[in-house]
């Protein structure tokens, strides 16, 4: 760890061959991480690193992506239905919802490391899948409590909350694990 991204070039364009499937990369080289000097191509590596480890949290789930194109200092916006040129190979849940066009939202899903990296060359830099999968998407399979330390709390109030959750979810017979996004 970590592995390299081989990656060939051709004009514009970057090309990876991932799960079998020919990946075109582009913009590899744009700072996304201005003061730490981390380029969108460091970003596509780093979720091929990783991907062993976060596509089966994500495996299943609809998508809605935070795309970041400019990097983290640029103008984001959230998606939710999949762009018009998404490849047919790659996972979709259609979700009906009264807040979106037409009643339906056309989510993405990522089942591999290919679709994990074809989302992140989106310029896609946080995940948030739905607490369900696509298959039952009225019914989570996951609760989380989000626990954000502000003032006058500290990290430390947070860990005593936590403790105190995980006291109550080992008498009601749940497994409990933490997540810390890093955000705060």
């Amino acid at each position: 760890m970590p592995v390299a991204l081989e990656a060939t070039r051709d004009g514009d364009a970057w090309w990876a061959e991932i799960d079998g499937r020919e990946l075109r990369l582009s913009n590899l080289m744009k700072v996304f991480w201005p003061e730490e000097g981390i380029t969108k191509g460091d970003l596509v590596a780093y979720y091929f690193n990783v991907a062993t480890l976060i596509v089966p949290h994500l495996d299943e789930r609809p998508l809605t992506m935070k795309r970041m194109p400019d990097g983290v200092d640029g103008d984001f916006f959230y998606e939710k239905s999949a762009p018009s040129h998404t490849p047919d190979w790659l996972g979709r849940c259609v979700v009906q919802s009264e807040d979106a066009k037409g009643g339906e939202i056309d989510y993405l899903t990522i089942a591999d490391t290919a679709g994990l990296l074809y989302v992140a060359n989106l310029g896609c830099i946080e995940f948030h899948p739905l607490h369900s999968r696509c298959a039952d998407v009225v019914h989570p399979d996951y609760l989380f409590f989000d626990l954000d330390p502000f003032p006058p709390y500290t990290y430390e109030d947070v860990l005593t909350v936590a403790r105190h959750i995980k006291v109550l979810l080992d008498q009601l017979g749940l497994t409990a694990f933490p997540k810390t996004s890093g955000a705060t």
